[in-house]
């Protein structure tokens, strides 16, 4: 994840992109997840974050965060509708 302070304002953001069916935080591979879609006709991707505030060490944070994107993605993939 990646960590954002404003201030003494501290905030852990963990993202991931969807892209064709697959799912992956790491740009490289979502673009080659894109150009792998565009090849087979698709054109579904979207970028999912999810943010909390946090102490100076938010591994707290990032299990909480984690807890509650598992089944969030699942919910996101099942409704995906493909053309």
């Amino acid at each position: 994840g990646l960590t954002w302070r404003n201030g003494t304002r501290k905030k852990l953001i963990l993202y991931w992109y969807q892209v064709g069916g697959s799912a992956t935080s790491n740009d490289l591979e979502a673009k080659l997840y894109q150009l792998t879609a565009r090849l087979k006709g698709r054109q579904d991707a979207a970028l999912l974050a999810i943010a909390m505030d946090c102490d100076v060490n938010c591994d707290a944070a990032e299990k909480e965060l984690i807890k509650l994107v598992e089944p969030f993605n699942d919910m996101y993939i099942s409704h995906v509708k493909y053309k």
